[in-house]
């Protein structure tokens, strides 16, 4: 918590979307509270996925915090296709996955945030770009898809180095920020998407921390 804390403050992050967000089961996360604390970003969205693989009667979900007031605040849930690896103890089954979508006021402007985490297919020996797969894609898509398509950033964990499997099920443009780059074990699975009325401000960053994921760091500019 002192780490996530520490790099909102150092890289004054307005907008941070989170995967792996601990909840007790009465929907309460100590890393938000914390943030919510003793940062200035003061507003979030929540949705509390699937069973925590970490603690015992909790939840594990995505969030979305910001400096700025949040509304509209909706979620949708990913066809879980229930796959699992191993036996007894050692059985291993593919978690509940989602999104958490929301709008920010930024004043004069309004844009659409969502803080989506993918299923890891390739942890039960399966690929993203299986056919039996794709009406999970298609289905994001249509979520997405009635959003504000001009004003909208998706930021995720989309656990697969193809960007294609969103980008195709949408209904309209975006570009990824760091396509190509590694941010978890060497694996390109974390990335920030925009739409049209974006343009990037300075080279995005990368950066190590606690996770074994990197936080990854963009600065958008609305081009007006």
């Amino acid at each position: 918590m002192r780490e996530i804390v520490r790099l909102v403050h150092e890289h004054a992050i307005d907008v941070l979307a989170l995967q792996e967000v601990d909840f007790t089961a009465e929907g309460e996360s100590e890393i938000l509270l914390a943030l919510l604390a003793q940062t200035e970003l003061q507003y979030a969205a929540t949705l509390p996925l699937s069973e925590s693989s970490f603690e015992s009667g909790g939840r594990a979900g995505v969030a979305v915090v910001s400096r700025h007031p949040v509304g509209a605040i909706d979620s949708f849930y990913l066809r879980n296709p229930r796959l699992s690896v191993g036996a007894g103890q050692d059985r291993l089954t593919l978690h509940d996955k989602g999104a958490v979508t929301c709008t920010i006021d930024f004043g004069l402007d309004r844009l659409s945030v969502v803080s989506f985490h993918s299923f890891p297919f390739h942890r039960f020996g399966h690929s993203a770009q299986e056919p039996g797969f794709k009406s999970i894609w298609d289905g994001i898509g249509r979520t997405l898809s009635r959003l504000d398509g001009r004003r909208l950033v998706l930021c995720g964990d989309f656990n697969t180095e193809d960007r294609g499997v969103i980008l195709n099920s949408l209904s309209f443009p975006m570009t990824t920020t760091f396509s190509g780059r590694p941010t978890h074990n060497g694996k390109g699975f974390d990335d920030v998407l925009y739409s049209p009325d974006f343009a990037p401000v300075n080279r995005a960053q990368l950066i190590p921390n606690f996770s074994d994921h990197s936080l990854c760091l963009a600065e958008l500019a609305l081009c007006r």
